[in-house]
């Protein structure tokens, strides 16, 4: 390849990458987070703030199904306390343009999505909570100070979702779902 088709490849590379990153934040603010600790650091900046952090994947039909319950959530405040709605997308990062992208932008996900892609789940998940076996959906609710609260299910409605949302902020020490 001659000087030019180098530059002239190199300027393809970048309109495409330029493509990837407009179209990967065309629904909402998303980053990559290749390791879990790069995801731990966000929960340290907001002391204030509850943290509601969806765990879920686009092939996931029960992931899928609850998605619009956070999506219509209003995360300025609830009850009282500031919050944070944070999906966290299982998607494989081979998958990003392909299947994720097209889906937040299809669902018209406003929400943050955050896709993380450390392989080494056997460490960060028992971090998320000891009692968590992996499986999605799952919702992780984290307020510095609180017991940390985990939804090992799909949430059925927007009346399920509230009632949870309702009994963390009143301190309810929830482990698990009942």
């Amino acid at each position: 390849m001659n000087k030019k088709e180098k530059i002239r490849t190199l300027l393809l590379k970048i309109v495409l990458f330029g493509s990837l990153i407009i179209a990967f934040n065309k629904g909402g603010s998303q980053t990559i987070y290749n390791d879990f600790s790069q995801l731990e650091k966000r929960f340290a900046e907001g002391k204030d703030t509850l943290f509601l952090i969806n765990f879920w994947a686009t092939w996931c039909k029960p992931c899928v199904e609850e998605l619009p319950l956070f999506n219509d959530l209003n995360s300025g405040s609830a009850g009282g306390e500031k919050m944070k709605v944070l999906l966290v997308s299982l998607d494989f990062k081979k998958d990003l343009e392909k299947k994720l992208v097209p889906f937040i932008n299809e669902k018209n996900i406003s929400k943050e999505v955050v896709l993380l892609t450390d392989p080494d789940m056997n460490t960060w998940i028992p971090k998320v909570n000891k009692d968590w076996d992996g499986n999605i959906p799952v919702t992780w609710f984290y307020q510095s100070g609180k017991k940390p609260l985990l939804i090992n299910r799909a949430l059925k409605n927007n009346t399920d979702l509230q009632n949870v949302i309702t009994g963390f902020i009143s301190n309810k020490n929830y482990l698990s779902t009942p």
